[in-house]
């Protein structure tokens, strides 16, 4: 799953994981949060999980969730921008 959430984080697109049922679906989700929770702090709230279904087929969501990342300026808390997010990609040793 680590793979899944690199591609997200490089793309910044949803990606959908195919599950043979229900058991499979939370057994997937269950390893995609374990694998989130191996990134860098900083990065760990770009990348959502979810359980998806599509005509009657059973799916993990993982999906980039665009301005997750807040900081405060002149009293008002206003989106990161990307450059900050690169510096702290940077910090924590996140390689591209």
């Amino acid at each position: 799953m680590i793979e899944v959430i690199g591609k997200v984080l490089e793309d910044q697109k949803d990606i959908y994981v195919a599950c043979a049922d229900e058991k499979d679906q939370n057994s997937k989700r269950v390893s995609a949060l374990q694998a989130r929770r191996k990134l860098p702090h900083a990065l760990q709230g770009l990348i959502g999980v979810t359980k998806h279904e599509q005509e009657g087929k059973l799916y993990v969501k993982v999906f980039y969730q665009e301005n997750t990342l807040f900081t405060e300026q002149d009293g008002e808390l206003v989106p990161l921008e990307d450059k900050r997010i690169e510096e702290l990609k940077q910090k924590d040793g996140v390689e591209e």
